[in-house]
């Protein structure tokens, strides 16, 4: 079996996954963070796949879910369960950055001021260090693809691009955070800058392909046609 189809198979797996989970939940609410965490899941595998409109399918429920639970363990607050905070903010996150990536700024930026919002009300919960890695980089991409200052929203790729540094992230995450770049540079009027985020993203997604057999040849092909069009302007 070659990586695509196995790829392609767990994600199958992770959907009929979630499907029982739902069913199990109605009757047993004992279920319900096993629910939570294969939604997640499930969008993760989405986000790294960048199949954003699949991922918007399921990405909602995945923060009501996990907003049940949290709301469960009692008042939100600095004594909060640290494991039902770190569930629900991840979820958000994912959910936001569905919402950047599919051009929906201004949902994006709604999902993150509540999100924002309700961190202050957590005052000195340890939330960071619970956090996976590529949740940290999905929220700063996301906050810059729905930011309106071109400013803020190359500060924040930026960050996103300096965190691969303090911890790994994959290829795919990593050419979505140059493709990041690769507009900021555009936005800001340097367009030789741009082609070389543009790409560095390239690079990262033949990696991806050497490592995982799992990037169509299609989307490689598609974004060095954009790079030769960009490469046009200079």
């Amino acid at each position: 079996m070659s990586t695509v189809v196995a790829v392609t198979d767990w994600r199958r797996q992770l959907e009929s996954k979630v499907k029982r989970l739902r069913v199990a939940a109605t009757s047993d609410p004992t279920r319900a963070p096993e629910l939570a965490d294969a939604l997640m899941q499930l969008t993760a595998v989405r986000l790294q796949a960048w199949a954003f409109a699949e991922a918007a399918a399921d990405a909602p429920e995945s923060v009501v879910v996990a907003a049940r639970l949290l709301a469960a363990g009692g008042p939100v607050g600095p004594y909060a369960s640290r494991e039902d905070a770190a569930r629900y903010f991840t979820a958000t996150a994912q959910l936001a950055t569905v919402q950047a990536c599919l051009g929906l700024g201004e949902a994006a930026e709604r999902t993150l001021a509540g999100l924002d919002a309700w961190r202050d009300q957590l005052g000195e919960l340890p939330l960071l260090g619970s956090l996976a890695p590529e949740t940290v980089v999905w929220t700063l991409l996301a906050r810059a693809r729905a930011a309106t200052d071109p400013g803020a929203a190359n500060s924040l790729a930026e960050a996103a691009a300096a965190h691969r540094y303090l911890a790994p992230i994959t290829p795919n995450q990593a050419a979505a955070v140059h493709l990041l770049l690769a507009d900021c540079r555009w936005l800001a009027g340097r367009p030789d800058a741009a082609l070389a985020q543009h790409r560095l993203a390239i690079a990262e997604l033949d990696r991806a392909f050497e490592m995982v057999d799992k990037i169509v040849d299609a989307s490689v092909s598609a974004l060095r046609n954009t790079d030769l069009v960009m490469a046009n302007w200079i």
